[in-house]
């Protein structure tokens, strides 16, 4: 059986908080009570968030009748790049209640809810750090200002970054109205390809608003390969014959490479390429059978140095479109296996065999 806050045993104290307006930035702390004031022990099942909000209570904690305990609640505000600078938040807080033998009982949900305004007293340009590894150098180092809206001078206190990211600042320890402060990306890994999350900066200002900020830093890496074209459209204009079309595949930086291996996910779409050559581009020759399946596929392409050595194709098989000449693939030509006159030369004289 559901219970809710006005028939069950767990009641919350305050249920609303007024915040008023609040400093960007500004760490808050906000203290609620809970109180079992049934004849059964209590447990909390799980605390759900419909904010970036901190609730310090651990799921499975028990309270026994008549029991109050305290539950911290931090955060903080980040201005909204709306116009709107309200906020509103709540914590949701399930429980059971615990028979004599510890088994659940009533179920139930307490909810606290918390809004104010957001005042802007300093402004953070960029809100998050990304540093974009396409290439062997070292990436950019990324540059965030800090400045007081109302003018009013401060210092930054304390500045803490993950590994492997490092900074320099050359208002450290010094009063100022604005501060710029560049972040360094080092200690270069073999990073998958994609979007890599590598912490969390934080930065510490004295007054206007006792600003902590919290900086998302990643590191976007892109692949040394790339494959032209990058999409590939093949069209099914003669049932019963294979589509042949020529994937090339270089490094950014024009160095040679090897291609170890080139893969595809469905076996309507091969290759045969196979070469244990080093060079700075490579052109692979893919074969597309639509009446094994057709559909969708990835051509992946694989060198020899790393997660980094990979360069991806999406391949598409269509119907037949007389209107479009030739068989059009991005930037490339899907052609029958055999082309040319001397490949039609061939066809007719196979046909005439099998007659």
């Amino acid at each position: 059986m559901e219970r809710t806050e006005d028939n069950g045993y767990l009641r919350v104290s305050p249920k609303k908080i007024d915040l008023g307006e609040v400093g960007s930035y500004a760490p808050i702390s906000l203290r609620v009570d809970l109180l079992n004031t049934g004849n059964e022990a209590v447990r909390i099942l799980k605390v759900q968030k419909s904010c970036c909000c901190s609730a310090s209570i651990t799921t499975g904690t028990v309270l026994p009748p008549g029991e109050m305990i305290p539950l911290p609640i931090g955060f903080q505000p980040v201005p909204s790049d709306s116009d709107v600078k309200v906020f509103r938040n709540a914590l949701h807080i399930s429980w059971e209640s615990l028979g004599n033998e510890g088994a659940g009982g009533l179920t139930g949900t307490v909810d606290v809810a918390f809004h104010g305004e957001v005042k802007e007293s300093v402004s953070v340009t960029p809100r998050e750090v990304v540093f974009f590894e396409d290439s062997a150098d070292a990436p950019r180092p990324q540059t965030v200002r800090i400045a007081s809206l109302s003018r009013t001078p401060f210092k930054i206190t304390e500045v803490d970054v993950p590994n492997p990211i490092s900074y320099r600042m050359e208002s450290d320890g010094r009063t100022d109205t604005e501060h710029e402060i560049h972040f360094l990306l080092g200690n270069q890994e073999d990073r998958a390809v994609g979007a890599n999350k590598i912490g969390m900066a934080i930065l510490r200002t004295t007054d206007p608003g006792q600003a902590e900020i919290h900086l998302p830093v990643m590191a976007v890496t892109l692949s040394h390969l790339v494959a032209d074209p990058a999409v590939v459209v093949v069209r099914d204009c003669e049932p019963g014959s294979p589509r042949v079309f020529s994937i090339t595949v270089a490094r950014r930086d024009g160095l040679p490479f090897r291609l170890a291996e080139v893969r595809t996910r469905s076996d309507w779409l091969r290759s045969e390429y196979a070469s244990e050559t080093t060079a700075t581009s490579h052109v692979v020759e893919m074969i597309a059978d639509i009446e094994k399946g057709g559909g969708k596929d990835v051509i992946e392409f694989l060198g020899t140095s790393g997660k980094r050595e990979v360069a991806s194709v999406l391949v598409y098989a269509a119907a037949c479109d007389r209107n479009t000449p030739g068989e059009t693939t991005g930037h490339a030509t899907a052609a029958p296996r055999k082309a040319g006159e001397e490949g039609r030369k061939e066809e007719d004289v196979e046909k005439q065999a099998e007659d």
